[in-house]
């Protein structure tokens, strides 16, 4: 429990690598001429198929959190087994199980930690996913204004891909090691992170050189990495371990949904339909809005015992080495579930 920080990062920067891995075989692929953009479909879908059947291959999960428990809680907290009374049927196992998934939810964002972590969790892997499905309009369009054409040769889209997730994993790995107070300092890192990232995408929908488009996802793309991995650890860190996929997929479907709002009213036929670079200044000032809010957030936890605090507690805590009892914080075990993206 006590690497759980570490193991978190390792996961994400492992994840990030086999992003990197796959973008650099694609830019070569396309460099010499090998495959056309068709043919890299082809072979993702080929490798997913390939990963979903060797899935079927992997030891089956005897049981779960909350569909195969073995025990259950009563109200007084006590576990009272299965076979000691009559077998419930099906329906009523499923509706038991929703009611536990329901309760540890609530129970977890009634937590203003939890739910300040998960909140800006939501909003920046929404604002991560539109950028990194529109990204590609937005290199096209800078490359048409800048040159008036978008010949092969002058993309080096999946070598950026590669270097923005090489550069993301190294950043999820550092912050293994970052002992910072994120209790103390997390709303300021947070709005800054969110200004620069809408600073960022702002420089891009500008951008007249193809490169400036390059370095900014570079730079957007590595920043949400970092935090995303801090995000990840400092939730699982105030929350129960039955509640570990319940908060963490509760987020990413926020996440989601929050995108397809996003994406009804900006790039759909069906909203406003924009092009790249005007979606680009939406994004940019949707980052400024969530900047905004959680500077206002950190001033005014600040103006209640933050100075108290920065003098009692600093900004960098000393870890505690396993089997200490002096620590008050209690790490969850390791493992975690994440979107790489």
């Amino acid at each position: 429990g006590h690497y759980y920080q570490q193991v978190t990062s390792f996961t994400r920067a492992t994840l990030l690598v086999g992003k990197f891995i796959s973008g650099t075989i694609a830019q070569l692929l396309i460099s010499f001429d090998l495959v056309e953009y068709g043919d890299l479909n082809i072979i993702s879908l080929v490798m997913v198929s390939f990963a979903a059947v060797s899935s079927l291959f992997l030891p089956s999960v005897e049981k779960t959190v909350y569909f195969h428990r073995a025990t259950r809680e009563i109200d007084e907290g006590a576990l009272v087994n299965n076979s000691q009374q009559t077998q419930p049927s099906r329906c009523t196992r499923m509706t038991e199980s929703f009611k536990m998934i329901y309760s540890d939810c609530v129970k977890s964002m009634r937590n203003p930690y939890v739910l300040k972590w998960s909140i800006w969790w939501a909003l920046s892997m929404c604002g991560n996913f539109q950028v990194g499905n529109y990204i590609q309009p937005l290199w096209l369009a800078v490359l048409e204004s800048s040159k008036g054409t978008t010949d092969a040769s002058e993309h080096f889209n999946g070598a950026v891909e590669a270097a923005t997730t090489l550069t993301g994993a190294f950043l999820a790995f550092i912050m293994g090691f970052m002992h910072f107070n994120w209790s103390l300092i997390g709303e300021t890192t947070i709005a800054v992170i969110s200004v620069i990232d809408g600073v960022v995408l702002y420089l891009m929908a500008e951008a007249e050189s193809i490169w400036t488009a390059y370095i900014g996802y570079l730079i957007f793309r590595a920043l949400f990495q970092m935090m995303i991995t801090v995000a990840s650890f400092e939730v699982a860190s105030h929350i129960s371990q039955d509640c570990y996929g319940v908060v963490f997929g509760f987020n990413t479907f926020l996440a989601l949904a929050f995108q397809t709002i996003l994406t009804s009213v900006v790039a759909s036929k069906s909203g406003l339909a924009l092009p790249a670079r005007e979606q680009f200044f939406v994004y940019a000032t949707y980052f400024y809005v969530v900047g905004c809010v959680f500077m206002v957030v950190g001033l005014f936890e600040y103006s209640r015992n933050g100075r108290r605090r920065y003098y009692e507690e600093g900004i960098w805590i000393t870890p505690v080495r396993r089997g200490s009892t002096t620590s008050t914080r209690v790490d969850p075990p390791i493992g975690s579930t994440e979107t790489p993206q």
